[in-house]
């Protein structure tokens, strides 16, 4: 399985890898956007030809050793599939690796500037939209949309394939794992592998 991993990562620099991490915080986003995974990061191609994944989490947008998903897959519960766009070619995915590269890693995760914690920040987030989208209810634009994270996850999965590749295969402000598991149901992206504990 480590093998297989590493060879599906090395054959897809751009790819994006969901991820689900058993957890507090993540069985709080599973569960207020109905998502089954939880987290979206990019297979990142650095200059010295080294694969790692692109995560942008609340420490900030890095650059994650493959060994890290590695270890969380066989020993911590994680669930992982690697997906790439319909219609792939390895220098778009290389353009969209680069991009993120040079102007999403090392972005903080865009902490809004009020004094306030950002667990708050982004459940408020989460909930507003899962309001709208679950329920219909009416919550306010600046209440929904004012909270705004510059690169959490997804967006900075959206901002690579824009800036890198031009095209926007989400289609959607402020875009989820759910978004990623929607775009891919309706076939634009395709599962190259699952990996999970026992598997």
């Amino acid at each position: 399985m480590i093998e297989q991993f590493r060879a599906v990562i090395h054959e897809h620099p751009g790819a994006v890898v969901q991820r689900y991490a058993p957890g507090f915080w993540s069985t709080l986003v599973r569960k207020a956007i109905g998502s089954f995974y939880t987290h979206d990061a990019l297979v990142i191609l650095d200059p010295d030809d080294y694969f790692k994944i692109g995560d942008c989490t609340p420490k900030g947008c890095h650059l994650t050793e493959l060994e890290t998903y590695v270890n969380g897959i066989l020993h911590h519960g994680w669930s992982v599939r690697v997906l790439r766009p319909r219609h792939y070619s390895i220098s778009d995915g290389r353009k969209a690796s680069e991009w993120w590269y040079e102007n999403v890693r090392g972005r903080p995760y865009d902490f809004a500037v009020i004094a306030q914690s950002w667990y708050v920040k982004l459940l408020w987030k989460v909930l507003a939209m899962w309001l709208r989208t679950k329920y219909g209810l009416p919550v306010p634009d600046h209440l929904a949309e004012n909270f705004e994270f510059g690169y959490w996850c997804t967006e900075g999965c959206q901002a690579s394939y824009v800036g890198g590749m031009g095209k926007d295969l989400w289609k959607k402000k402020n875009p989820t794992p759910r978004t990623t598991e929607k775009r891919t149901n309706e076939g634009a992206f395709e599962v190259i592998a699952s990996f999970w504990q026992g598997k």
